[in-house]
C-alpha cells in the first residue's frame, strides 16, 4: 500500500467507526479516532472487476460469506468472531467496514450449511469433495445494507 492509499484508509476508518458504532475499541487502542489504528484492509480479489462485483454485493446486503482453502489461508492467521476489516474495491478504495460474525472450518461435501460456493475457488472452478474450507460469515458495519423487503403476501 502507499500512503496514499493508507490516508484514504485512515480517513474512512476515522468515519466507519464512527459511523458505524465502533466505539467499544477506544478501551483497547485509544481515546480519540486519531488515536486508533484501522484494521486490516483488503481486497477480494486482484483483478478489478471481480474486487468491484464482490464489493457491490456487500453493499447490497446480497454478500455475507467468504469461503477460502485452509491451504489457501497458509500462515495467516484465520478470521475470529468480531474480527473488523475494511474491504477495498478494485482500485484499492475502502468501501466497506465489515465484522466477522461466524467461523466455521469444515470439509467441501459435508454438508454443514456452507452453501454452493464453498465447493467453487474464486475462478468458479469446483473444489474436490473432502477439500478443507474455512468459512467465514460477516456483517456490513458501514456503510449499512439496505434493509430487504418482504414482498408482500
Amino acid at each position: 500500500m502507499d500512503t496514499e492509499q493508507d490516508d484514504a484508509i485512515d480517513r474512512f476508518w476515522r468515519v466507519a467507526r464512527l459511523k458505524g458504532k465502533v466505539t467499544r475499541l477506544e478501551l483497547f487502542v485509544g481515546q480519540a479516532p486519531r488515536d486508533t489504528i484501522p484494521p486490516p484492509a483488503w481486497s477480494f480479489s486482484d483483478d478489478r472487476a471481480t474486487a468491484d462485483e464482490f464489493v457491490a454485493e456487500v453493499l447490497a446486503g446480497t454478500r455475507t460469506t467468504i469461503v477460502v482453502t485452509v491451504a489457501d489461508l497458509g500462515d495467516e492467521p484465520a478470521p475470529e468472531i468480531g474480527d473488523l476489516s475494511i474491504l477495498l474495491d478494485g482500485g484499492g478504495e475502502p468501501r466497506v467496514l465489515i465484522r466477522t460474525t461466524a467461523v466455521a472450518r469444515q470439509a467441501v461435501g459435508d454438508g454443514a450449511g456452507v452453501g454452493a460456493a464453498a465447493g467453487l475457488t474464486p475462478g468458479g472452478d469446483p473444489l474436490p469433495n473432502g477439500t478443507e474450507v474455512l468459512v467465514e460469515r460477516f456483517e456490513a458495519v458501514y456503510p449499512k445494507p439496505p434493509k430487504r423487503r418482504t414482498p408482500p403476501a
